[in-house]
């Protein structure tokens, strides 16, 4: 039981470290070939699908670590 709870606990690690590594590498760097209204309305379309799944794996990450 307890390695079960340890892959679930890591792989939702990686979900969330996999969001900041494309947030950081390629979202922040939208402005540079878009204008601004066009960097923000593509960046919100990503964040709402974004916001679902991050937000269940930082849930599952504190609940398997405790």
């Amino acid at each position: 039981m307890y390695d079960f709870i340890h892959f679930i606990h890591i792989y939702s690690i990686l979900i969330y470290e996999f969001f900041l590594f494309i947030d950081n590498l390629f979202l922040s760097k939208m402005g540079g070939s878009l204008s601004v209204d066009e960097t923000v309305k593509a960046r919100e379309a990503i964040m709402i699908h974004v916001r679902k799944v991050v937000l269940y794996s930082l849930f599952i990450v504190i609940g398997s670590g405790l």
